[in-house]
């Protein structure tokens, strides 16, 4: 089975959503420079320091979230990884907790403060609450930490309709025309109603953080943050992040066009990607190159009555036919030691780069209003030094062809819909940073491929031949009948092929 996931992370999907440390790091300067499972991280929020409380404004939360999508293109199957025991996952999802709290039916700030009361806390110390709903557009969810209070399964999530929108046209001066309670949205697999920040490493005394972990595993990396911990109350569960990961089965949004011995990498989505990097590897060759960012292809390029189109690409050279000096053993580990470091000190910068998100003057705050659209990307130092460490295998030591890049924003709103809830003294500022890693492109075929998908594209009788060879290539064919509907050709039959050549997927229960 060919999928991806996200390490939001880890969403292996694992996304890393980290929430910042200390307010002044929004001021750093950040402008210089699986197929195996995704993890996904939804890292821990960080508390940011209050205002006095005279001033009314809601307090800023930054939270940060990283994942990587992986794609292996061999068209072998893919193997699923081994979470830790206390993973949850579609197959054994445990018991839901018994939070009773839902964080976004909270009252909102209805611009007066009944009974004024000035109490002092020492900066960051006050737990904070938050709720958080997560929902894979393309697939499923197939594991998460700490444990939801709701889960639902695909088939559950495909039936549900939106949530009937409250009527805000009320006063809401509580006690007096208070808001009916914040609908549940169906919609979304994975549902934390209440979760509590703290600062650093300190957990509530009910939650612990699992230290039954094998010394070199992932998770230790990605508790190397400064990011406030997070616990979800009566499940007695603490962590450095919230973790889910997902089943995608949508597919790459690349294509590698051969043109003669050369090649051009295209864009078939409708969002730009960011920081493509390809690395090339066989026998002595050590070759990589890298653009800013690559926009779509246009829409019905054939049909675009502007005579010659012209589309978007990163051109790349000959690359089965490079030639290089034999080295010595040693010599060769030297080079590859110094490529790796150099690829992973420039994904570093890539990630970090960028401006930060400047808290606001925000009132009358309404804790059932999730955060807004995702702009930003950008990730910390050490979150961004984590994610390169965790993925420094996958994306610069494998063989062959590989295609490294990073989703936008857009793009991940919509594909994997996260919503964040919390209290009406603070507010929501979400950087959400998605890669994609392409393994094993099989270069060698891809003139083949591309010749076989175009037979059978435009002949009406298909040959066997043709057909094997891309179920045989799944993802090859897909990116080919992805370019050619965006060139303008028949979609109804390139919808049809590509259903017809399509390997069986697994039902989600």
């Amino acid at each position: 089975m060919q999928t991806h996931q996200k390490d939001f992370f880890l969403i292996n999907v694992a996304f890393l959503c980290h929430i910042s440390g200390e307010m002044h790091q929004l001021f750093k300067k950040m402008s210089h420079r699986m197929n195996k499972m995704t993890l996904t991280l939804l890292a821990s929020l960080a508390i940011a320091p209050s205002l006095p409380a005279a001033s009314w404004y809601a307090q800023p939360i930054i939270v940060h979230e990283w994942g990587v999508n992986t794609y292996d293109w061999s068209g072998k199957a893919q193997q699923m990884p081994v979470f830790p025991d206390f993973i949850y996952t579609d197959q054994k999802p445990g018991i839901p907790t018994s939070n009773k709290n839902i964080v976004k039916q909270l009252p909102p700030d209805s611009g007066i403060r009944f009974k004024p009361l000035l109490y002092f806390y020492p900066l960051g110390i006050a737990p904070i609450k938050v709720g958080v709903e997560v929902r894979f557009a393309f697939g499923y969810a197939n594991a998460w930490y700490p444990q939801v209070d709701i889960y639902r399964t695909a088939a559950q999530v495909k039936e549900a309709k939106p949530p009937v929108v409250r009527d805000k046209s009320s006063p809401t001066l509580i006690g007096v025309h208070p808001l009916p309670p914040a609908p549940n949205d169906e919609r979304f697999e994975l549902v934390w109603n209440e979760l509590s920040l703290t600062p650093g490493s300190i957990a509530p005394q009910e939650a612990k953080m699992k230290d039954d972990l094998p010394a070199l595993h992932w998770i230790h990396d990605a508790r190397n943050v400064d990011a406030a911990t997070v616990s979800n109350g009566t499940g007695g569960e603490a962590e450095k992040f919230v973790f889910y990961e997902g089943i995608n089965t949508e597919g790459p949004k690349i294509c590698i066009i051969p043109e003669g011995n050369a090649y051009s990498v295209v864009n078939t989505g409708n969002h730009t990607i960011y920081d493509v990097t390809c690395i090339f590897r066989s026998g002595g060759v050590r070759y990589s190159t890298h653009i800013d960012e690559l926009p779509p292809m246009p829409q019905q390029v054939l049909d675009s009555g502007k005579g010659a189109a012209v589309i978007p690409a990163m051109n790349l050279p000959a690359l089965l036919s490079m030639k290089v000096d034999a080295l010595s053993a040693s010599e060769q580990q030297k080079s590859d030691q110094e490529m790796v470091a150099r690829e992973m000190s420039a994904l570093v910068d890539d990630l970090t780069k960028g401006g930060a998100l400047l808290p606001q003057n925000v009132m009358m705050r309404d804790p059932a209003d999730a955060q807004p659209a995702t702009t930003m990307h950008t990730l910390y130092q050490k979150e961004a030094e984590g994610l390169a460490k965790i993925w420094r295998k996958d994306f610069f030591e494998q063989e062959g062809f590989t295609i490294i890049y990073r989703e936008s924003p857009a793009y991940l709103d919509l594909a994997m819909p996260l919503n964040l809830y919390t209290d009406m003294y603070h507010y929501i500022l979400l950087n959400r940073c998605g890669l994609v890693c392409n393994n094993h492109i099989p270069l060698a075929k891809l003139g083949e491929i591309h010749n076989a998908c175009q037979r059978l594209l435009w002949f009406e009788k298909s040959e066997p031949k043709d057909i094997q060879l891309c179920k045989e290539n799944l993802l090859l064919s897909k990116s080919y009948w992805n370019y050619f509907k965006k060139l303008g050709h028949d979609p109804k039959k390139i919808d049809s092929l590509s259903r017809t050549l399509s390997e069986e997927t697994r039902d989600p229960k």
